[in-house]
């Protein structure tokens, strides 16, 4: 009897035991779990053991202390390999441009189309001075209007785009250019320009309408008033660019003196287009960018042009003092 109730007693013992090992077990698997969820790099690992370091304190394994005990052992930390480098390098980059990158692109979309706009008007007022003296001495003299009438008809086609586009910039950069071309143009018209002048100003203004009767009461997708009216505006504005550049390149290649163009004047034009480039470029807009990229070529052929027969002009010069003092 003894001896039975003795291997009743070992065996219930046994079992509580056993019991006991597998809920610690468990718990232990469970911090393991812990342990595996934590991953990715140096840092990762460091974390690792900490996270398991702090299960392993906060824990309440101590209190079967027949079945465990906390162990004492420190947990060692883990080695750093060339892989883990890396990836903490690619986190550290990633987040670098995760931060760089909203940065450049609000100045890419706000600063620099403001920094255009602003350019834009600067460059729509230099002309006033030679149309104010024009006007008090009721003579044109030696003043081109026919880029007043390219301007006029120019800025009303961004406008048009600027409308329809919802853009505040694009709108801007062109309301004062606008209403200046206008002036100017009328202004030259009253002192007796050439006729193409009229030509080009009513001629522009006749296809601004056409494209708002197409884009106003004709098409009926946004993403097709956008093309027309960016379509229109874009061949306005090459017109701009070439057709006075074509009579300068003429002139200056026919006499090799390049003395008629305005260095500062072409370097405005083209921070102005490549402006308005940079920021095409950031909103997507092949509407904007693709014109005034083109612009920026021209005004560097017109550069190239200044640099060529800069020389030419000295030599010519020099030549025409030689032959005075010949005579004198």
């Amino acid at each position: 009897m003894k001896s039975i109730a003795l291997l009743i007693l070992v065996t219930c013992t046994s079992a509580l035991r056993r019991h006991r090992l597998e809920t610690t077990a468990a718990t232990l698997r469970g911090g393991e779990g812990r342990w595996r969820k934590v991953k990715g790099g140096a840092s990762s690992l460091r974390s690792s053991a900490r996270a398991w370091a702090d299960y392993l304190t906060g824990a309440n394994v101590t209190t079967n202390i027949t079945t465990w005990t906390r162990p004492k052992k420190k947990l060692k930390k883990p080695s750093v390999g060339p892989e883990d480098q890396y990836e903490v390098a690619e986190a550290f980059a990633e987040a670098a441009r995760a931060v760089t990158r909203p940065s450049l692109r609000v100045i890419a979309t706000t600063v620099v189309p403001a920094c255009g706009a602003v350019l834009a008007n600067g460059m729509f007022l230099a002309s006033w001075p030679a149309v104010a003296q024009a006007r008090t001495s009721k003579q044109l003299g030696a003043l081109n209007p026919l880029p007043f009438a390219f301007t006029f008809a120019n800025c009303v086609g961004w406008l048009h785009y600027g409308f329809v586009c919802r853009n505040h910039y694009v709108f801007w950069s062109n309301a004062l250019g606008c209403v200046l071309g206008l002036l100017y143009t009328t202004t030259a018209l009253k002192l007796g320009c050439p006729d193409v002048v009229e030509r080009v100003a009513v001629g522009g203004l006749v296809i601004h309408i056409g494209a708002a009767y197409v884009t106003g009461l004709r098409l009926a997708s946004p993403a097709k008033r956008k093309l027309c009216a960016g379509l229109v505006a874009n061949f306005i504005l090459l017109c701009y660019y070439a057709a006075p550049l074509s009579t300068v390149a003429a002139v200056v290649v026919r006499s090799r003196d390049a003395s008629s163009i305005s260095g500062p004047l072409v370097l405005v034009n083209a921070g102005n287009g490549l402006l308005w480039t940079v920021y095409g470029a950031a909103v997507e807009d092949a509407l904007v960018w693709a014109p005034n990229l083109a612009g920026v070529a021209l005004a560097a052929a017109q550069l190239a042009l200044k640099l060529a027969f800069r020389g030419a002009r000295a030599s010519t010069t020099a030549v025409a003092a030689t032959a005075a003092k010949g005579v004198t």
